[in-house]
């Protein structure tokens, strides 16, 4: 019994110690283990700041530029808005002031107006007292003159197509009355003169005057010109909005344009 007492005992202290090994190597290993998930965990802390940092550093330097680039861009655009606005207002300024000067050979137009042209410029061919009819006239009678007061072609790529079609309609009248009293003082003929363009460029910007001008024609002219005025005035208020034209006004500005390039008077002629 004392042998076998001493056996068990001796087996149950070697278990008993086995069983503390144990549990302080667990023990050691599981310290140990979180010492070094704990500098693991440390250092990707850190790494992860590092890498906030950077990439907050690197958004911030592309914000700048992006600022910096929209900035510029937007400040060009608005730059060019700017110059273009400014010369849509000087090109629709220059119009009007050429209408109000035009305006100023409304006299002769409506002279022309009650004369019968044909037979005013056969007569005048022969008769110094038919020529001296338009003398008062004085330089509203001058081509050259005329001229003068016309808008330059620089200003038309900054108003509406419809504005210089109208504006090139109105010039387009006093021309022909200037050009009808020209003929007349000088005793040239009727032949030299067309009023076919004319009336073609006022039906292309009034067509719903087409018959009015069919029916009377060079005679009414003169009383299409208030009308006309109305139109680039509405035209000029486009212009300064920048408001677009549409499809059928581009078409019908620019069969406008093309027959006033058509029209070619006698001092050119020469």
């Amino acid at each position: 019994m004392d042998i076998f007492l001493a056996s068990g005992g001796s087996a149950a202290l070697f278990a008993l110690a086995l069983w503390l090994a144990r549990n302080l190597i667990i023990t050691r290993l599981t310290k140990s283990v979180e010492a070094e998930y704990s500098k693991l965990m440390e250092a990707y802390k850190f790494d992860l700041r590092k890498l906030e940092e950077s990439f907050k550093a690197d958004l911030k330097t592309k914000e700048t530029e992006i600022a910096a680039l929209r900035n510029g861009t937007l400040s060009a655009i608005s730059n060019r808005q700017l110059l273009l606005d400014q010369k849509r207002m000087t090109a629709a300024e220059e119009v009007w002031a050429s209408v109000v000067s035009l305006g100023t050979f409304k006299f002769v137009s409506s002279w022309m107006s009650v004369i019968k042209f044909e037979e005013a410029a056969e007569a005048a061919k022969n008769d110094p007292k038919v020529r001296r009819l338009v003398e008062a006239l004085d330089r509203q009678i001058d081509p050259e003159f005329i001229k003068k007061q016309l808008v330059p072609s620089t200003a038309r790529p900054f108003v509406t197509p419809m504005l210089w079609a109208a504006y090139s309609a109105y010039s387009s009248v006093m021309m022909q009355a200037v050009m009808g009293a020209f003929v007349i003082k000088h005793g040239v003929g009727a032949k030299v003169i067309s009023n076919e363009k004319s009336s073609e460029i006022l039906k292309l910007v009034l067509p719903h005057q087409a018959d009015y001008i069919d029916k009377f024609g060079v005679s009414c002219y003169h009383y299409l010109l208030e009308e006309l005025e109305e139109k680039i005035i509405k035209e000029i208020h486009h212009t300064i909005s920048g408001a677009s034209t549409d499809d059928d006004g581009l078409q019908q500005a620019a069969a406008v344009i093309k027959k006033c390039n058509e029209i070619v008077t006698p001092v050119e002629k020469g």
